[in-house]
């Protein structure tokens, strides 16, 4: 009998150990200690032939194709011009509250070298996935995938597809700080809907919400080598790597190490303003892209200091391996908004500008071997 029971528990602890889950692995890195370190210097301006309207985005698309992200207002959203001839190849993407037309389109090139790209429709709460090689070859746009995400998710952040049927969207109502919680998990897993493209659906103030967080939370969603979901944070140093199940495996902290505090103040809303404490400004990683081997972040490093009214600070770009592990810190001598690589020349493609009133300007980097 005093076998058995022996038995029995060895059993209830093996079982118990099998259902634990492993704690996340933390990484702290600093920017010395990264192996491949350049400064990026003496842009060169790609001039294209004149857009419809100062863009908010350029992309490059396999290293031959410049997608030009126009701002609300325009008569055309998307611009597609040859990076050879520097000429207009085609515009698709009417603004407008009709079929097939759009109110606030924006687009994300996650992978440049891959045929597809992702956009939102803002206003409507609608993705889409859309190839650009057959929308130049049929002089239309081309959607293969489009689904209405929910309208509280955070307006930055495009959802990240996980299956046919389900994405991971970042709650735009989520709280950062233990203290004044809105009790809603960071993101969930959701349902695709079916696109209503002439339904205009916005966020709005949610009853049960105590406190309005816009200010202090965020994090980029993507999968980059279609294993772990990877989040960038908005406004901390750090990236956390996810499995799933949504449980999280590792934690990269870096190059910059700090833990914000905040405070609530009263605001022209009916609920509670949650900013950083004195009013500070912490940014942290901004926007991506990924290649075959690394994951490209730009990070603003905007540490609690004021910015000053016109001049932007020039931002750093970080490359990661597949683990997680930062390679690689460029260091530019301006402001980006977003990025494209070609690996095989060795060009660094970047949204730029310097001032606060400048226009987005297209430049490209060359790289060192």
């Amino acid at each position: 009998m005093k076998r058995t029971v022996c038995i029995f528990a060895a059993l209830l602890l093996l079982l118990s150990c099998g259902n634990k889950k492993e704690e996340a692995v933390v990484v702290n890195f600093s920017r010395e200690e990264i192996p491949e370190q350049q400064e990026l210097r003496d842009a060169e301006p790609v001039v294209l032939e004149d857009t419809y309207n100062n863009p908010l985005y350029y992309w490059v698309l396999q290293d031959s194709i410049v997608l030009a992200n126009n701002q609300s207002g325009c008569e055309y959203f998307l611009e597609f011009f040859s990076l050879r001839t520097r000429q207009r190849l085609l515009s698709v993407g009417t603004h407008g509250n009709g079929p097939g037309e759009f109110l606030n389109l924006i687009a994300f090139v996650p992978n440049c070298q891959a045929e597809t790209f992702l956009a939102i429709d803002l206003n409507r709460s609608l993705y889409f996935e859309i190839d650009w090689k057959k929308t130049l070859e049929n002089k239309k746009l081309e959607i293969i995938r489009s689904f209405r995400y929910s309208s509280q998710t955070h307006p930055q952040i495009p959802p990240c597809v996980l299956t046919d049927s389900t994405y991971l969207a970042y709650n735009f109502w989520y709280s950062p700080d233990s203290a004044h919680p809105n009790n809603v998990p960071e993101f969930q897993i959701r349902p695709m809907e079916a696109p209503d493209t002439i339904k205009t659906e916005f966020l709005t103030l949610h009853p049960d919400m105590e406190y309005f967080p816009a200010e202090v939370n965020g994090a980029y969603l993507f999968r980059p080598f279609g294993k772990e979901i990877w989040a960038a944070d908005f406004h901390l140093p750090r990236l956390r790597l996810y499995d799933d199940s949504l449980h999280l495996v590792k934690e990269i902290k870096g190059p910059d190490l700090y833990e914000p505090e905040y405070e609530v103040a009263k605001a022209n809303i009916p609920i509670w303003y949650l900013n950083f404490a004195n009013s500070q400004t912490r940014l942290s990683y901004y926007n991506w892209c990924v290649t075959r081997a690394r994951v490209y972040l730009i990070y603003m490093g905007y540490d609690g200091t004021h910015m000053l009214d016109e001049t932007i600070p020039p931002v750093e770009v970080y490359a990661f391996d597949p683990m997680g592990i930062p390679t690689a810190c460029y260091r530019l001598d301006r402001f980006c908004t977003n990025l494209s690589l070609d690996e095989k020349n060795g060009f660094l493609y970047a949204s730029t500008k310097k001032n606060v009133g400048d226009n987005i300007e297209l430049v490209r980097y060359l790289l060192k071997n």
